[in-house]
């Protein structure tokens, strides 16, 4: 009998975190007998957040799970929580208990689990939109305005419903969500619908917001017929309310007289003062005052410079390659041309820059001959507008440019 317990004692002293579970375990079924699902949930929690001064996480966990197989909704969420990523089938058991029980919280995790399936853990989950619209729709009709912007992507990303997805986009926006005024400004701008873009832009911009007021400004500046009265207005509206960018599009504006009285030299000191910030769209603007003698004394190397200083802007490494092919403020180089403009990336929406990489390509300036690259280059120079790009096509490729083939090649 002595050797038994000793036995036993050894085995608490190895083994002690196994005798706590054991322990914590036959509290958890204890307590269970006693208290309601909600009264194990409300304790669980206080264990597990410390907020009882005998506070045990071990003995938190194990009432959570007597406190989630007694029904508590709460409960079967955290369990839920713990298993995803880990069980995944599991965790979508706990989620759907928790859901039936009309935990919003609940559905919204399972549509996750099923817009965007489970790579990582057992049992791995395959995205499935159609469950995914079962379990967010009842919440998005509901007035859950992420849910709403969630699956509006989801029907037209995966769905490929883009009435649908404007429908829920418009329900999120009317709750004035930035976000979805966003998406619909952009989606009614591509589409030509100037008259839905700027309605949507300027609840928005009357709200307060300065970057739809910038935004407002250029579909005015940009519809047809331009309402550059407007425009100006709203441009100001951004500045005024602290957004910058709005500066630099005014000190543009006063540039060229295009809807104020023409005052370079008030555009450059605009222009010089959003630099000075770190704006790098106003120290290329600047750099081509001084690149041209505009305003101030014609200076390349202080163009070259601020060139080099916002390479983060397209037109700004477009120049800075134009000045190593001319060798102008610097010395001559063919491979540092290819490689500002490489940098750029093919991927670049910069019709310039395609063109005078395609061009590298085609002639082995810097890099390789690759007239195929070459092609593929200018042909999308071409999309963005590119006329240049479209005579190469015609005269150097023997090619004829159309938009279907455009089209085909997108």
């Amino acid at each position: 009998m002595i050797a038994a317990v000793i036995f036993t004692l050894v085995k608490i002293v190895r083994n002690p975190s196994r005798t706590a579970q054991v322990s914590s375990e036959k509290e958890a079924e204890r307590l269970a007998q006693t208290m309601s699902a909600d009264e194990l949930y409300v304790l669980a929690k206080s264990h597990l957040d410390k907020t009882t001064p005998d506070a045990d996480y071990s003995l938190g966990k194990e009432i959570m799970a007597v406190a989630a197989e007694k029904g508590n909704a709460e409960a079967q969420l955290y369990m839920g929580d713990n298993l995803d990523y880990d069980d995944n089938i599991k965790a979508v058991e706990w989620y759907k208990k928790a859901a039936a029980q009309g935990l919003d919280e609940a559905c919204e995790k399972l549509g996750d689990i099923y817009n965007y399936g489970r790579e990582f853990g057992s049992n791995k989950i395959e995205p499935d939109a159609t469950q995914a619209l079962k379990w967010y729709t009842p919440l998005a009709e509901k007035g859950n305005i992420e849910v709403q912007k969630t699956l509006a992507l989801m029907c037209s990303l995966d769905l490929d419903d883009e009435e649908a997805a404007i429908k829920w986009y418009e329900k999120a926006a009317q709750t004035g969500d930035t976000e979805a005024i966003s998406w619909l400004v952009m989606h009614y701008d591509a589409e030509d619908d100037t008259q839905n873009a700027v309605k949507w832009c300027k609840t928005a911009a009357e709200a307060g917001d300065a970057e739809h007021m910038y935004e407002l400004g250029r579909l005015y500046e940009f519809a047809e017929p331009s309402d550059m009265e407007n425009a100006v207005l709203w441009y100001r509206k951004a500045a005024d309310n602290g957004y910058r960018k709005a500066n630099v599009k005014l000190a543009l504006l006063y540039m060229e007289g295009d809807g104020v009285e023409k005052d370079q030299r008030k555009a450059f000191e605009m222009f010089q003062t959003e630099a000075d910030a770190g704006s790098s769209w106003a120290k290329y603007n600047v750099a081509m005052c001084y690149k041209n003698g505009t305003v101030v004394q014609k200076d390349i190397d202080k163009a070259v410079q601020l060139f080099k200083q916002s390479q983060d802007f397209d037109m700004s490494v477009y120049e800075l390659a134009l000045c190593y092919e001319n060798g102008t403020g610097v010395e001559k180089s063919e491979e540092k041309v290819f490689e500002l403009l490489n940098g750029a990336g093919e991927d670049s929406y910069n019709e310039d820059i395609l063109f005078k990489l395609g061009e590298c390509y085609f002639y082995g300036r810097g890099t390789d001959k690759d007239k195929e690259k070459a092609r593929k280059l200018w042909r999308k120079a071409a999309w963005y507008g590119s006329d240049e790009a479209k005579h190469a096509i015609e005269w150097l490729l023997g090619e004829i440019y159309t938009e279907e083939d455009e089209y085909e090649d997108e």
